[in-house]
């Protein structure tokens, strides 16, 4: 029995979607693409006939004038589709289905309309009304059948979306009135829930109107498989409620039997499904075979594909195992649990660390020269039944022909060039590859080798990177070390002469010991950093450090020191030293023997600085801006372009600052500049 509440709430959903069909009419009128008057008319026929139906009741007899009306108007539409394609304008003989549906619904209208017409109350024959209507929506189906089954054939127009739309209104009423005339009453609750097929109707409607005619409307695979599966449990669910109404009326043991077994059945169905992999495989299989035209969903293969491959995945070493990633990305494609991977060495090919053991001893150099010529994917089945090629035969490893789980063997092509192999284990359910197959397989495999190119490459120029590190350090290194060496042989040239004076002897033990100094500096040098790095500042006093590195120096050329007092600073001794031979050795080169270099301490700006001059041949601006600190470069036969660029980097590490002033013949000044600090005496004074 139905609540005024309830009727209420379906009037106003009729109301509603009645404006919405007479908009979606007025829409498609002046729509910019040339559309049939067969729709407008049609859409707008629905429109009224929800609107009687808010206004006079479901099985009132203007809404039953109106509902022929409307079908009327979806059997013109369905003609004018079926004729826009035919040759000519002769009859078929689907035609005439149209003019018979036509014409029985026509006279049911005049068996609807006449009485009022004639001055007389209208009488509703519900009999003759619900056969007249099984009889149109019957035949209306099989029309929109025959439609659909010719817009697959001729591609000009796609009408699935309408198709789908008129066989949701016309397979609920066909419903309705057959269980009406079979039940002698009219059937309320589909009555009630009529809206609900005419919303989805109007909703696909709409989508077909507003989409391109160029791109057809269909479910993807996931949908698909996800809409079989809810069928299978709904026709279960509909097979235990029939069963339910059926079964108590054969007694109390055989009902209570037949559903234990219903219960048991469906139990091991649902573990057969959710445990069996090979269940599942065979019913994907089985479903890509009938229900569509191609065996993979390539959008989703690919996306998958991509993603997986770049994915990184950690293994035991902490590494991102590009490899791995490479053999699971083919290796889902046909739903296979492994895949080893045979690459390319210096040697030849040789398994993967993750590969089987018993595959990292066979010989792998045949099969690799045979598919570098053959660039073929290999089903190892034929080999192992001598239908493969005989030279395919021979090419592969005997071991892996007795390993029966091995399945297929991919090649990894990059360019022209065979990079590696994988060979692919027995899926679930073993099944014989086709061309879909080879074409997805072959072009998924010519990426995956681009990712194992790429990642020998980025590891490639890594190891390049280290090594060119190591060069750098070493250079450095080699410069101070061909300084070192200058002063030994200057010093066991001299010790020739002066060998017996106690002043030189004090000398030369100084200079063996700061070179013995050196050395030990240059030796950590080589396992650090590139980048000059001091942990501590400590207050020096740059004029003794000065003084000490000119006594070394002066060994080899003339030397003067002026500026007189203390100049303490925030400084390294042993850092400051290295500093101030570098630059002093450069100054050396570049005067005559003649021409001392200058050391000068002075204060300037609140920092305490320090003059290297020279009268050398100096250097021009552009060479000074362009090229003096920069590592490698220099004007020197045999020189290693670094101690400007090393001398820069030990400055900046005490917190300093190097620069340089010069001109061409007249000669060349660096000057370093360093924070002031206080000295024992000032502090003393302080206390």
């Amino acid at each position: 029995m139905l609540t005024a509440g309830l009727v209420a709430w379906l009037n106003t959903i009729c109301l509603i979607l009645s404006g919405l069909f007479l908009l979606l009419a007025a829409a498609t009128m002046l729509a910019r693409r040339a559309m049939p008057l067969a729709l407008v008319a049609a859409l707008a026929m629905t429109g009224v006939w929800l609107g009687f139906i808010a206004l006079f009741g479901q099985f009132s007899f203007a809404a039953l004038v109106m509902e022929s009306g409307r079908n009327l108007g979806w059997l013109w539409f369905l003609a004018h589709v079926a004729g826009a394609g035919a040759p000519t304008r002769r009859l078929s003989p689907i035609g005439w289905i149209y003019v018979g549906l036509t014409s029985v619904q026509a006279l049911l209208l005049v068996l609807l309309a006449l009485p009022a017409l004639m001055g007389f109350k209208p009488v509703i024959l519900w009999v003759q009304v619900e056969s007249i209507m099984m009889l149109v929506l019957a035949g209306g189906l099989v029309l929109l059948h025959n439609v659909h089954a010719a817009g697959h054939r001729d591609r000009t127009q796609d009408i699935g979306l309408p198709v789908i739309a008129l066989g949701l209104i016309w397979g609920y009423d066909l419903n309705l009135y057959a269980i009406s005339y079979f039940g002698n009453a009219p059937a309320m609750l589909l009555a009630v829930l009529r809206p609900l097929p005419v919303a989805l109707a109007l909703g696909a409607l709409t989508l077909a109107l507003l989409r391109p005619a160029a791109q057809p409307v269909r479910l993807s695979r996931p949908a698909a498989l996800r809409s079989i599966g809810a069928t299978v449990v709904a026709a279960w669910l509909a097979l235990l409620a029939l069963l339910s109404i059926l079964l108590p009326g054969s007694g109390h043991i055989y009902t209570a039997a037949a559903q234990g077994g219903l219960l048991l059945t469906g139990a091991g169905l649902g573990i057969l499904i959710l445990l069996s992999r090979r269940f599942r495989s065979y019913a994907q299989v089985w479903i890509a075979k009938h229900f569509f035209a191609h065996r993979y969903d390539y959008r989703a293969e690919w996306m998958r594909f991509s993603a997986t491959l770049h994915t990184p995945v950690a293994t035991d070493a902490g590494v991102h195992d590009i490899e791995g990633r490479v053999v699971r990305a083919l290796s889902d494609i046909v739903g296979s649990p492994a895949g080893h991977l045979i690459l390319r060495n210096d040697g030849g090919f040789a398994a993967s660390l993750s590969a089987a053991p018993a595959l990292a001893m066979l010989d792998w150099a045949m099969l690799g020269q045979y598919l570098s010529r053959e660039a073929r994917i290999i089903q190892i089945d034929e080999a192992r039944a001598g239908t493969a090629p005989p030279r395919e035969i021979a090419a592969i490893p005997d071991g892996l022909l007795a390993a029966r789980e091995h399945w297929i063997l991919v090649p990894l092509l990059h360019g022209e060039q065979l990079d590696a192999m994988l060979v692919i284990d027995r899926p679930p359910l073993d099944r014989t590859l086709d061309w879909e197959d080879f074409d997805l397989l072959r072009a998924a495999a010519r990426q995956a080798a681009l990712h194992l190119a790429e990642a020998r490459s980025s590891a490639a120029l890594a190891e390049s990177a280290r090594f060119e590190e190591f060069h750098r350090r070493f250079a450095f290194v080699m410069h101070d070390v061909k300084n070192l060496a200058s002063q030994m042989a200057l010093l066991s040239r001299n010790a020739e002469r002066h060998g017996q004076n106690p002043a030189f002897r004090e000398d030369m033990v100084a200079t063996l010991k700061y070179g013995a100094e050196r050395l030990g500096q240059l030796t950590d040098k080589l396992r650090g950093q590139e980048r000059v790095q001091i942990d501590t500042l400590q207050p020096v006093e740059l004029g003794a450090l000065v003084a000490r590195a000119a006594l070394t120096l002066q060994l080899r050329h003339a030397v003067e020191i002026h500026g007189a007092g203390e100049f303490w600073v925030d400084g390294h001794g042993a850092t400051i030293e290295q500093l101030v031979g570098l630059i002093a050795q450069n100054a050396m080169d570049a005067s005559d023997d003649d021409q001392p270099v200058q050391l000068e301490l002075r204060r300037a700006d609140g920092q305490i600085c320090l003059d290297i001059r020279d009268r050398g041949c100096g250097m021009s601006d552009a060479y000074i801006q362009h090229e003096l600190f920069r590592p490698f470069s220099s004007t020197k036969a045999g020189g290693f372009g670094i101690g400007a660029f090393q001398a820069r980097q030990l400055a900046e590490a005490m917190g300093g600052t190097l620069s340089v002033t010069s001109r061409e013949g007249a000669g060349t000044c660096f000057t370093l500049c360093l924070k002031p600090a206080a000295g024992p005496a000032s502090e003393s004074a302080a206390a």
